[in-house]
């Protein structure tokens, strides 16, 4: 089984990062409180090893999982579900560019691992070819034409795709955001012109901490979700067996 060296015998420290991808992305069945929402495809850019698109695996019947990092691709391909599709690949405005992948240096162990890996910022000295794709490009993977739910955590190329794709064809968007690289302003700035583009192009969106947010497109009724201390903890003790039982079978294999 590969992992993340710095989290081989340390099971807590597994379990914490996997609340960490449950908390910040707002997950259920969504076609509860809207019948027109279909559960059926849903992406994930910047998957690392696999902890959202796991979870989400449970509600959507296809889950395509993004991963540029090769060494975190491995591990995401040993979490994968039967329902889930990975790639190698990052996610960004264009399908084929070769981009540079750079990549930190884990504090505990020295070792090189993809946490925070960017294909737009000047991480550590550890780099990578990797090969880019666009939204469009996505639709045709997945055979659809709509895309449910989308999730994006790809460390400053969430602009790229926020900004510069068409995302009409989504139905909910839960990101992270950062300071874009080589941008002049301040970030709350930058951000507020952000999240106003999203609500002129017809999406309703919560910011629910500095650097996440949950947007639905207009066309559904479904409110946006911010999760309180009750509702935290009512997901931590609904997924964590799951993971836990994940986990093990999955090592065991």
């Amino acid at each position: 089984m590969l992992v993340f060296d710095e989290f081989k015998g340390h099971d807590q420290e597994w379990i914490k990062w996997y609340m960490g991808e449950v908390l910040s992305y707002p997950m259920g069945e969504f076609s509860i409180l809207d019948s027109s929402f279909n559960m059926k495809t849903c992406v994930d850019i910047g998957a690392s090893i696999g902890g959202f698109s796991m979870l989400a695996s449970q509600y959507f019947e296809k889950v395509l999982a993004f991963e540029p990092s090769k060494a975190t691709f491995r591990s995401l391909i040993q979490y994968a579900e039967p329902n889930m599709e990975v790639y190698n690949l990052a996610v960004s405005n264009r399908t084929g560019d070769v981009a540079n992948l750079t990549c930190q240096t884990c504090p505990s162990t020295g070792k090189f691992h993809s946490h925070n890996a960017s294909i737009v910022w000047e991480l550590g000295d550890e780099k990578e070819k990797t090969i880019t794709i666009d939204l469009d490009k996505i639709y045709e993977l997945a055979e659809t034409d709509f895309i449910d739910y989308l999730k994006i955590d790809c460390e400053g190329s969430e602009w790229d795709i926020l900004l510069y794709q068409d995302l009409s064809r989504v139905g909910l968007i839960s990101a992270e955001i950062h300071m874009p690289p080589k941008q002049k302003g301040d970030f709350e700035t930058l951000r507020s012109k952000l999240i106003h583009q999203m609500r002129a192009d017809g999406f309703e969106v919560l910011l629910y901490s500095e650097n996440n947010f949950f947007a639905r497109n207009s066309k559904f009724n479904i409110p946006c979700l911010i999760c309180n201390k009750e509702k935290l903890n009512m997901i931590q003790t609904k997924h964590r067996p799951f993971f836990n039982s994940r986990k093990r079978e999955k090592e065991n294999a």
